[in-house]
């Protein structure tokens, strides 16, 4: 069984477009992975990881923990799907 959490998250000091900028990164990143995903036929996260790890963060400027999840959530997403 999967679970939910619904959170909302308030900007106190004016950082809501820093936010949004690193989701709009995130999820192209995201995008980006999955067609790797398919066109290379990579469906376990380490190999995918080793493929595409240090590219994601230097093409996406994301932070490691941003990267890693980022393989990680497009892994699992497509887990079942082999």
């Amino acid at each position: 069984m999967r679970a939910m959490k619904l959170t909302q998250i308030v900007s106190v000091s004016g950082d809501s477009q820093a936010l949004l900028s690193i989701m709009e990164r995130f999820n192209t990143a995201c995008n980006t992975l999955s067609q790797i995903v398919f066109t290379e036929r990579i469906f376990h996260w380490l190999p995918l990881q080793r493929r595409a790890y240090h590219w994601l963060r230097a093409t996406y400027d994301l932070s490691a923990k941003e990267t890693v999840t980022a393989i990680r959530k497009v892994a699992y997403a497509y887990l079942h799907r082999i």
